[in-house]
């Protein structure tokens, strides 16, 4: 990006006395652009990548870095933003180092920043913005050590399980420090300060938020039966901040995330209470909002991340024409729901015929009339497809003599038949072994509307769907309740 911009900046760098480049430099701050440098320690012999990405738009900054670990690039803006800045290490996969923490960052035009980030994945600023910059690091870490080593994914013991009133307790000290922080700070232009005053009062908030929302939820992940006192204290809260300030939604990402958790948080109660689906129940959340920014970006999001595997797409498609009011993103969701209208559960299923078999000939979804099929897309490069193997084997081992065929169907391009022939040899795979008759453009996998791989499928012995984006096997508790429910 910019790359004659960059060259540019790198000369100034290197012959600083040099009058021609300090005129070009002046040059470049007039029109807006920030020069962004840094050093970053890299493990030995490592190469990394570093990512800006606009918080308000699609601008972004991609850095390819080597092993020295230093950079010089530059971004034009037109007014101060927050950004978000993320590293990643090539042959680094463990994303609890600091590394990976995605960090939010002040960018104004005209001013240049300088960053290091040591051996630890620790970020430090220096130059224009450093103090604000400097205070958006350690809030993030001041959160971090509160809570302590938890695993957010599978919501682990650890601080959720504090009593309530110890919970707040240690939120508020937190809070507390980083307020102290925060008004320690010089040279901060008091907007900035403004904002970051009321981010911590809503960070604050979401907190309370997370500690609701794992009271929800067992620690499998499922929703409870009963809404737990704990929450209702929390909810009363939450129903008294506004859902509707559009300029904080917009430039911090504290009260984003705060709109979109107390919506989160509502749906689940929702669903408890009122024993609806969690589609109707997050809808109804967000009719709630006042704000037709907000409403329209939120509705747009869940329904476009929703509206494949919706067992009820044409209640989720309506509930989204009533509340968009953005005309691109409405075509966007036009022409998705049209794609996949037909793919919901109990219409027939889109067939494959003539697919290729491992075992020899060729074989189609008709072969397999009068049983359950559980079918399987993947591909031999595709390696979050290889984890799903041993599961898939534990699903057929377990029912073997039951009334249901497994299906793999393999994308792998014509190049790749070799490698799909020699994998599934290699690794014994079982089940039924197919290779789709052109890749991602087959007509079964186009009329799934299959972007992305692993995907399953499970259909019924007459052909119909019941499930046309099923979760993982990795999931084997819901896949048996699924088989169950189906009498298998």
């Amino acid at each position: 990006m910019y790359r004659q911009l960059t060259l540019v900046v790198f000369f100034i760098t290197l012959l600083i006395g040099c009058k021609q480049e300090q005129e070009l430099k002046s040059e470049i701050e007039q029109a807006g652009y920030v020069i962004i440098s840094g050093n970053i320690t890299l493990p030995k012999d490592k190469k990394g990548k570093l990512y800006f990405s606009s918080k308000n738009s699609d601008q972004s900054l991609f850095i390819p870095l080597e092993k020295t670990g230093k950079f010089s690039d530059s971004l034009n803006l037109k007014s101060t933003e927050i950004w978000k800045v993320s590293l990643t290490i090539e042959g680094i996969k463990d994303k609890t180092r600091g590394y990976y923490q995605e960090q939010n960052l002040y960018l104004t035009p005209k001013k240049n920043i300088h960053f290091l980030i040591d051996e630890q994945g620790k970020y430090s600023y220096s130059g224009d913005n450093a103090s604000i910059n400097n205070f958006l690091h350690y809030k993030k870490e001041k959160n971090l050590n509160a809570f302590g080593d938890i695993d957010w994914e599978l919501w682990n013991d650890g601080i959720f399980d504090l009593e309530k009133n110890d919970f707040i307790a240690l939120i508020d000290k937190t809070s507390t420090a980083i307020e102290r922080k925060l008004g320690s700070l010089v040279n901060v232009p008091e907007k900035i300060l403004a904002e970051q005053k009321r981010a911590i009062h809503y960070n604050k908030l979401d907190l309370k938020i997370s500690y609701a929302i794992n009271k929800l939820l067992d620690k499998k992940g499922k929703l409870k039966e009963i809404v737990p006192p704990e929450v209702k204290y929390f909810n009363k809260q939450f129903k008294e901040v506004s859902l509707d300030n559009q300029e904080d939604f917009q430039n911090l990402p504290d009260y984003n995330r705060l709109v979109r958790n107390i919506i989160r948080v509502q749906t689940f109660i929702m669903e408890i209470e009122q024993l609806i689906s969690h589609q109707s129940a997050y809808m109804k959340g967000i009719g709630q909002i006042k704000n037709d920014y907000i409403k329209d970006v939120l509705s747009f999001e869940f329904t476009k991340s929703r509206l494949l595997a919706s067992q009820n797409k044409k209640e989720l498609y309506t509930y989204y024409l009533k509340y968009a009011t953005n005309s691109e993103q409405k075509q966007q969701i036009e022409t998705l729901y049209n794609k996949v209208k037909n793919i919901e559960i109990g219409k027939p299923s889109p067939k494959f015929v003539n697919y290729e078999n491992h075992a020899g000939g060729t074989t189609s979804l008709d072969d397999f009339k009068g049983k359950y099929v559980y079918i399987d897309i993947w591909a031999t490069w595709c390696t979050p497809c290889i984890r799903q193997f041993p599961y898939i084997e534990e699903l057929e081992e377990k029912y073997h003599n039951k009334n249901i065929e497994f299906v793999s169907i393999s994308v792998d391009k014509v190049q790749q038949y070799d490698d799909w022939r020699k994998m599934v040899t290699e690794k014994e795979l079982k089940g039924t072994q197919l290779l789709a008759d052109n890749s991602f453009k087959s007509s079964f996998i186009s009329k799934y509307y299959i972007k992305g791989i692993p995907r399953f499928i499970f259909l019924d012995p007459e052909g119909n769907i019941i499930n046309a984006d099923t979760p993982q096997p990795s999931n084997i508790e819901f896949i048996e309740e699924l088989f169950s429910k189906n009498g298998l």
